[in-house]
């Protein structure tokens, strides 16, 4: 154990120890003002200690607000030491007046000594527990029985506080003073005395007992070499596993290397086309003979085409060909005549193959024996062996080999497509559906698979100009009027912004009505559905074709505007077995008996059916409520 004594005032030298810190290289972790020679580290260990001020240009000072402090210095080589002196920054006060004011800054400093700049792997010499500011002295000595190259100081403010600490902490050292032999290997207060164990390296600088020994030797006095396998110093290093036996000391192998290695310290592989005991053997029949294993001459990257096992001295198996024998014969005619070398089949292929390797399948449209057979013209693709249409077959045609043609109401490729509603079935063509006689009632389009669209339906999708918009559809109208009346601006524009009818009624129907609402909403849908039969051309022709019957637009389970029912049910049902008002239909019928061509309700001021004539919006829903005020009576005979 170290042994550590703690001096208090100067330290009188009277023995040979010598400062072996004396301007040697020293670091500060954060010092004062970089670049400014009057705070440098180094000047700490420039023997100048008579001006221990701030700014006196002898002491080393570390910056301000830091919780840790670190100070050391480097003396160039393993000294062993014996104490340690140190001169704290004063500025040259009085001995109560530095207890007052500076003390505080150093208390709880440790002390190192390592042999590198790592202090926790070095020798904690002294570690302040217990000093306060009034006992902290000035000038600092503690003995230091330790071997190493740099002397570490280190404070800090982390965990740990007691009585008199600072919040932060300082490393303002005006001398460091390392006292011990100039050189290792010897002790005793001259440090003349050599250390008594000849293969010591580090012996105590007072008894001359071992601290640490040379390299290749342990033992409590350094009397045994290293184990066999070990080897440097404290014996921690160990021979290469290619060595058969390495010097202790210096770790070269003396007993040679093993099978595959070569060096001083059999470091280096066999080089290429050797392997063995001195790399001396040659490699085997090795992919490009040249690499094999360097131990046991194996072929690290496989054997010459046609040859296989570790030692590449076996031609391939049957039906293996190739580098390492990997590559699979083709499709030979006969196994046995594939070439262990490069594949080539002596004898031909089989059935549907080609090429030198028959690897090949028949080109696309051919089959069978040298792939002289050829695949139906109604074949999208043949089998290359047999001719079978295994892929599909033409649009119109089915069967294994594609001969057969659709029945009658189905069409396309393999015949797995259905006829749309053609007027006559019959007259669907095999191949694309098309109808060639037209289509069934309520159907169109080539194939009439589409049902006919309702003009009159809100959902209709049409370019539609009201209140000085454009509109997708008459629901988009609608819906937009009722959120601006509603003044919900977030859900008008998500209104504008949908893509269809659908998306548009779903987010009017989560708007709550507006007051009034219930009064208006018909004559805003008749504004609305006027202007779109002034605009839409499909909505003229089916108004002029109206001849005074109740008609319905939407035929929905609508109970307000539509019917209550869906379309077949509502044309099989008596009006007045409707649940639903049909209000759109009315509003429709209603503008049929007014005008054949010209539809215009004239219950509202307009000024035309353009875009540039119609009243805005909020224009609208003013003259709305201006009416309903002068003739609220009239206003709710209209709507109902």
């Amino acid at each position: 154990m170290t042994l550590m004594c703690v001096f208090f005032g100067f330290f009188e030298i009277t023995n040979g120890f010598v400062n072996v810190a004396l301007n040697k290289p020293a670091h500060q972790l954060y010092p004062y003002r970089s670049g400014d020679d009057r705070c440098d580290a180094s000047n700490a260990v420039d023997g100048r200690k008579s001006d221990l001020n701030l700014w006196g240009g002898q002491c080393a000072v570390s910056a301000d607000y830091k919780q840790t402090a670190t100070w050391w210095v480097n003396l160039t080589s393993i000294h062993s030491t014996h104490h340690i002196t140190i001169y704290f920054l004063t500025n040259n006060a009085p001995t109560l007046d530095f207890q007052r004011t500076y003390a505080n800054f150093y208390l709880g400093f440790s002390l190192y000594v390592s042999k590198t700049t790592d202090m926790h792997q070095g020798t904690l010499c002294f570690k302040d527990n217990h000093f306060t500011i009034y006992t902290l002295p000035a000038v600092f000595t503690a003995t230091c029985h330790a071997h190493g190259q740099y002397v570490i100081y280190y404070n800090e403010r982390r965990n740990t506080y007691r009585r008199g600490f600072t919040l932060n902490v300082y490393s303002n050292l005006c001398e460091v003073e390392v006292y011990g032999c100039p050189k290792t290997g010897f002790y005793g207060s001259h440090c003349s005395v050599p250390c008594p164990d000849a293969n010591c390296q580090y012996c105590h600088i007072e008894t001359g007992t071992c601290q640490s020994c040379r390299p290749g030797f342990r033992g409590q006095r350094c009397e045994n070499a290293c184990s066999a396998g070990y080897f440097g110093q404290d014996c921690t290093r160990k021979c290469k596993s290619s060595c058969k036996g390495c010097n202790h000391v210096t770790g070269l192998c003396e007993s040679g290397c093993q099978p595959g290695w070569v060096g001083d310290f059999c470091e280096q592989e066999c080089k290429e086309g050797n392997y063995g005991d001195k790399c001396i053997l040659d490699c085997g029949r090795c992919r490009n003979k040249t690499k094999c294993h360097h131990v046991d001459g194996t072929c690290v990257d496989g054997c010459e085409p046609g040859y296989s096992l570790d030692y590449c001295q076996q031609p391939c198996e049957k039906g293996l060909y190739g580098v390492d024998c990997r590559e699979p014969c083709g499709h030979c005619r006969e196994v046995s005549q594939c070439s262990n070398i490069n594949g080539t089949c002596l004898t031909g292929c089989d059935a549907g193959y080609e090429g030198v390797l028959c690897k090949r399948p028949c080109q696309s449209g051919y089959f069978g024996q040298h792939c002289s057979g050829k695949c139906s013209e109604t074949c999208v693709g043949c089998d290359y062996v047999n001719g079978s249409c295994d892929s599909r077959c033409l649009p119109g045609w089915k069967g294994g080999y594609c001969q057969e043609a659709c029945d009658e109401g189905s069409f396309g490729g393999d015949c797995n497509e259905t006829c749309g509603h053609c007027h006559d079935v019959k007259q669907c063509s095999k191949i694309n559906g098309t109808c060639l006689t037209g289509c069934d009632t309520d159907y169109k389009g080539d194939m009439c698979k589409a049902r006919q669209d309702n003009p009159l339906s809100n959902f209709f999708p049409c370019d539609l100009r009201v209140f000085g918009e454009h509109h997708k559809t008459a629901e988009h109208a609608y819906q937009l009027t009722k959120a601006i009346r509603s003044g919900n601006t977030d859900a008008a524009q998500k209104v504008k912004d949908a893509e269809t009818a659908l998306d548009a009624k779903r987010i009017g129907n989560s708007v709550k009505d507006p007051q009034g609402w219930s009064d208006d909403k018909e004559t805003v849908m008749e504004e609305i559905v006027t202007a779109k039969a002034d605009q839409i051309a499909e909505v003229k022709a089916v108004l002029e074709k109206l001849d005074g019957s109740i008609t319905f637009a939407e035929g929905t389970f609508d109970m307000f505007w539509g019917t209550g029912l869906d379309k077949e049910a509502t044309l099989y049902t008596k009006i007045n077995k409707w649940p639903g008002k049909n209000k759109l239909g009315l509003l429709y019928q209603k503008l049929a008996n007014k005008h054949t061509r010209k539809l215009r309700s004239s219950s509202l001021p307009r000024k035309g059916a353009s875009a540039e004539g119609q009243p805005n919006i909020e224009d609208f829903l003013k003259d709305l409520r201006r009416q309903r005020k002068k003739n609220d009576k009239c206003d709710k005979g209209d709507n109902q």
